[in-house]
C-alpha cells in the first residue's frame, strides 16, 4: 500500500517556496483509486492551498499502457484507475476543485510533427475517448 507518511510531515514545511498557492506536479498513473484518494486527501489536509497538476490517462490509455513493452520491461505496474471524467477526483478528496485540462493533442508542439501525424491527431481529436487518452489536469484547493 502506498503511504505518504514519508513525503508529508507532521509539521508544515519550514521553507517558503514563495508560491501561493503552492504548485504540485504529481504522477498518478501508478496509483490505485484508493491511493489517489489518500494522496489528495492528505495534500488538502496538510497545505493551506495548492495547485496539483498531473498527467491523467483514461481507461483506454491504462489498458493499452499496461501492455506496452517499455512499461513491462521496467517492472512498473500501472495503478489501473483511468480518469475518464476529471470531476471524479473531486469526489475522492473534499475541498479539491477541478480547474482546467489540456489534452496532449492540443499542445503547441504538435505543429512540429509531420503532416501525416497531424492528420491522425486531428482525427483522434474528434473522438472523445481517443482525445482524452492523455491530458494534463489541474486542480485547486
Amino acid at each position: 500500500m502506498f503511504s505518504l507518511s514519508a513525503a508529508i510531515y507532521d509539521e508544515p514545511p519550514k521553507r517558503n517556496l514563495g508560491c501561493d498557492p503552492m504548485p504540485m506536479a504529481l504522477s498518478v498513473q501508478y496509483l490505485t483509486k484508493d491511493e489517489i484518494a489518500e494522496l489528495f486527501t492528505r495534500l488538502v489536509a496538510h497545505f493551506p492551498s495548492g495547485v496539483p497538476m498531473f498527467d491523467a490517462w483514461n481507461s483506454l490509455a491504462m489498458r493499452s499502457g499496461s501492455r506496452q513493452k517499455a512499461i513491462k520491461a521496467s517492472g512498473a505496474e500501472l495503478g489501473g484507475f483511468g480518469i475518464n471524467d476529471p470531476h471524479v477526483i473531486e469526489t475522492l478528496a473534499p475541498g479539491l476543485r477541478f480547474d482546467a485540462e489540456q489534452t496532449f493533442l492540443d499542445i503547441p508542439e504538435m505543429a512540429a510533427f509531420s503532416k501525416a501525424s497531424r492528420t491522425v491527431f486531428k482525427l483522434m481529436n474528434r473522438v472523445p475517448t481517443l482525445r482524452n487518452m492523455g491530458r494534463l489536469l489541474r486542480y485547486r484547493f
